[in-house]
């Protein structure tokens, strides 16, 4: 009979949210992930310290279940499209749209690269009458960036980025090769 190594990972008991999230991620269940998460969070505002009891431990727990779900989501919305746009990227300011197609209502986090480089995330979070009036859903999906201005000008290109790294913003600011 052939037996096989477990890998370190296999190896390693998974607590039970761990188990859960897991799940939940192969199940493609960001509302049920969203909704843990609001449970734990109620959980930890209902345990507050008295003068005989604490409750450090529950808020521990909590935390580290948090932890693990904010994980999860984090995964599974790297794999969500999502649309959007960027109306002004300046040196002053750098401001648009973006929402999840499927989950128009959760914030998305972007990345704003210069040169390919991670140099900030901001979450669309912001409210704008003009999407609403769009049927954009609530309209909380706007996002505004203020550049480090020698950074901006420095760079060759700017690009602002979804989880899934789709690319719904891309600018030169000179053309390749130029020195600035």
């Amino acid at each position: 009979m052939q037996e096989r190594l477990l890998s370190s990972a296999e190896k390693q008991p998974t607590s039970g949210i761990e188990a859960i999230v897991k799940l939940y991620v192969q199940l493609g269940n960001v509302f049920a992930l969203s909704e843990q998460k609001v449970h734990r969070l109620r959980l930890m505002s209902q345990h507050t310290d008295s003068g005989d009891f604490s409750c450090r431990f529950v808020r521990e727990n909590c935390q580290k279940d948090i932890a693990a779900i904010d994980a999860g989501i984090r995964e599974l919305l790297k794999r969500e499209p999502t649309r959007g746009y960027v109306d002004v990227c300046s040196p002053e300011i750098i401001t648009g749209w973006v929402q999840y197609v499927r989950y128009p209502e959760l914030p998305v986090t972007l990345g704003i690269y210069f040169d390919q480089k991670l140099s900030a995330q901001i979450v669309a979070d912001r409210y704008r009458r003009d999407l609403e009036e769009a049927n954009l859903g609530s309209g909380q999906h706007s996002f505004e960036f203020n550049p480090p201005r020698e950074i901006f000008l420095c760079s060759e290109v700017i690009e602002v980025k979804t989880p899934n790294g789709s690319v719904i913003g891309a600018y030169r600011t000179r053309p390749p090769g130029s020195s600035g």
